[in-house]
C-alpha cells in the first residue's frame, strides 16, 4: 500500500516559519489505511451538516474515528488527510476523476447521492447523475431505494454487488423525537410565516447568466441522443415553471398582508430576483439563513414545486403545498408534489392558505405518518432499520485495504506531485497576505459552506443526546468525533 508522502518543507518555509493558519491544519502523523477512520466531506451546509453530524456521532459510538468538515478543503488537501473510508456526496460527472484518485491515494471510497432523494425518473437519473468511472471507483454505493438500484444495475450490471439500498441519514433526523432540533430560536416573528422554497438553479443560477449556465451545463453533462433531448426539454419546462412561480410569489405579500412571506432560494440560485420582490413589500424577506426544515417548522405552510425540502418538511409533519400551474408527466419531480396539497392556480391555493395555521404536535404526528406511508415504498430507511444503521453495518464489514496495482501506484505518485506543486503556489499567495481559506474558498463555495464552529458541532451532538461522543476542532472547518 502506498506510504504517506509529506510536503517538502523548503517550499513552505517562508509561509510556515511562524506557523501560518493555512498549514496549522489536520494534525495527523503519516498513516497507512485505517478501516476505523471515516471521513465525511460536507458540500452544502444547510442541506447536510446536521445529518452528517448525526451520522458521525453514531459512527463514533461504534468505534469509528469520524472526521467531518468542509468538502472543498478536503478535496483541495486530500493527501494531508489520514487514510480511511471517504463518504462522498455523489457519483456524477464531477466525481469521475476525484473518486478513482481517492482509491489510488489509499482511501476506501463509499458514497450516497445527496441529489437522489427525489428525481424525475430513475432511468434518466442514471443518465444524468451516474458516471461509470465514479461508480466503479466506489467500494460501496448506497442508493435511495430499490428503484434507482435496479436502474443503475440494468445499465452497469457489474456494479450490482457493490450497491445497497439504504436511503439517506438526512431522513433519519426527521423522526418525531428530533423535531426540537429543527426549531431555531432565532426565527421569531409576530406574524404567521408563509415559506416559499425555490429550487430553480437551472433557470436562475447563482454565478452566471442562465444562457451561459445552460451552455456550460450541457457541455459538461456528457449527454447525447435521447438523454440530451430530455435534458433540454426539462430545462425548457423548468424555465416556464420558474416564470409562473415568480408571478405567484410576487402576489403573496400583498394577498397576505398580515403574514410574513419568507422566500428561501436554493443554495445554487441567484437571490437577486427574490430580493427584488422582497424589497417591494414590508412583509416579505429573502433569506438563506437557517435550514429549510427550521423555516418549515416555524411556518403555517411551505410552498414549493418539486423540491426535496418539501419531502423533509412533510416527514416532519409540516403542511406542504405544491404550486403546479403547469404539469408534465415526463419533467415534473413527482414525489414531493405527490405528498403535498396540489394547486394549479393561485385563487384556490390562496383561499386554502387563509384557513391554515401552524400544526399542533398531534396534527404533526398525523401529517408525518401519512407522508412516511406514502414515501416508504420508494425510499429505504423509513421503516425498520434506519439509513444510518444500515450504512454503518455495511461499512463495518467493508473490505477495501487491498494492494494497489503498479500502474495505479504510478498515477498516485503523479497525483501527489501535482498536489505539492499546487501547494507551493497556495503558500506563495498566503505569504503575500492572502487569507488561508480565501485561497481555496470562492464566493460560490462560501455560499454553500459559510463556515462552522466547535460550538455548533457540540450543540448538535448534545441535541441528539450524544453526550458520550467527544468532539475536537481540527481547524479549517474540520472536526474529529470519537467515543468517550
Amino acid at each position: 500500500m502506498m506510504p504517506w508522502l509529506g510536503p517538502k518543507r523548503s517550499f513552505l518555509k517562508n509561509c510556515c516559519a511562524n506557523g501560518c493558519r493555512y498549514h496549522r491544519r489536520i494534525k495527523t502523523k503519516p498513516t497507512m489505511p485505517n478501516p476505523t477512520i471515516l471521513l465525511l466531506p460536507v458540500e452544502t451546509k444547510t442541506r447536510e451538516f446536521l445529518a452528517k453530524i448525526f451520522f458521525a456521532g453514531h459512527a463514533a459510538r461504534r468505534g469509528f474515528t469520524a472526521l467531518l468538515g468542509c468538502a472543498r478543503f478536503f478535496h483541495a488537501n486530500t493527501p494531508r488527510f489520514p487514510r480511511g473510508i471517504v463518504m462522498e456526496n455523489d457519483i456524477s460527472v464531477g466525481s469521475t476523476t476525484r473518486l478513482p484518485e481517492l482509491r489510488r491515494l489509499g482511501f476506501g471510497v463509499a458514497a450516497w447521492d445527496e441529489e437522489a432523494l427525489v428525481v424525475k425518473n430513475d432511468p434518466y437519473y442514471v443518465d444524468e447523475r451516474v458516471r461509470p468511472e465514479a461508480l466503479y471507483a466506489c467500494h460501496k454505493f448506497f442508493t435511495r431505494g430499490s428503484g434507482d438500484l435496479e436502474a443503475i444495475a440494468t445499465r452497469y450490471p457489474l456494479a450490482r454487488g457493490h450497491m445497497t439500498p439504504a436511503g439517506n441519514p438526512r431522513l433519519d433526523i426527521l423522526e418525531p423525537q428530533y423535531r426540537h432540533l429543527h426549531r431555531h430560536t432565532a426565527i421569531q416573528s409576530d406574524r404567521p410565516i408563509l415559506l416559499v422554497n425555490s429550487r430553480f438553479s437551472h433557470s436562475n443560477p447563482f454565478h452566471m447568466s442562465p444562457e451561459a449556465f445552460r451552455k456550460a451545463l450541457l457541455a459538461r453533462s456528457g449527454l447525447s441522443g435521447q438523454a440530451l433531448e430530455f435534458k433540454i426539454g426539462y430545462m425548457d419546462y423548468t424555465d416556464k415553471l420558474y416564470s409562473f412561480f415568480k408571478e405567484m410569489v410576487a402576489q403573496l405579500p400583498a394577498r397576505f398582508p398580515d403574514h410574513l412571506v419568507v422566500i428561501r432560494p436554493h443554495p445554487s440560485e441567484n437571490p437577486n430576483v427574490w430580493n427584488a420582490i422582497a424589497e417591494e413589500h414590508e412583509n416579505c424577506i429573502c433569506s438563506k439563513k437557517h435550514t429549510a426544515t427550521e423555516w418549515s417548522m416555524a411556518a403555517v405552510a411551505t410552498i414549493h414545486n418539486g423540491c426535496t425540502t418539501a419531502l423533509e418538511a412533510a416527514l416532519l409533519g409540516c403542511r406542504v403545498l405544491a404550486y403546479c400551474p403547469t404539469t408534465s408527466g415526463s419533467y415534473d419531480v413527482q414525489l414531493p408534489n405527490a405528498i403535498s396539497e396540489q394547486y394549479d392556480n393561485t385563487f384556490e391555493m390562496f383561499a386554502a392558505l387563509e384557513h391554515m395555521h401552524i400544526p399542533s404536535d398531534v396534527e404533526r404526528d398525523a401529517l408525518s405518518t401519512a407522508a412516511r406511508h406514502r414515501v416508504a415504498p420508494q425510499i429505504a430507511g423509513l421503516s425498520g432499520c434506519t439509513a444510518t444503521d444500515h450504512i454503518l453495518d455495511e461499512l463495518e464489514s467493508l473490505r477495501w485495504t487491498t494492494p494497489i496495482a503498479p500502474r495505479e501506484l504510478l498515477r498516485a505518485v503523479r497525483c501527489l506531485a501535482r498536489y505539492w506543486r499546487q501547494e507551493s503556489a497556495v503558500a506563495l499567495r498566503i505569504r503575500n497576505n492572502t487569507n488561508a481559506l480565501q485561497a481555496i474558498m470562492t464566493p460560490y463555495a462560501l455560499e454553500k459552506f459559510p463556515g462552522a464552529t466547535m460550538e455548533e458541532v457540540r450543540g448538535i451532538l448534545d441535541g441528539f443526546g450524544m453526550h458520550d461522543v467527544l468532539a475536537e476542532d481540527m481547524g479549517n472547518w474540520w472536526f474529529r468525533m470519537v467515543r468517550a
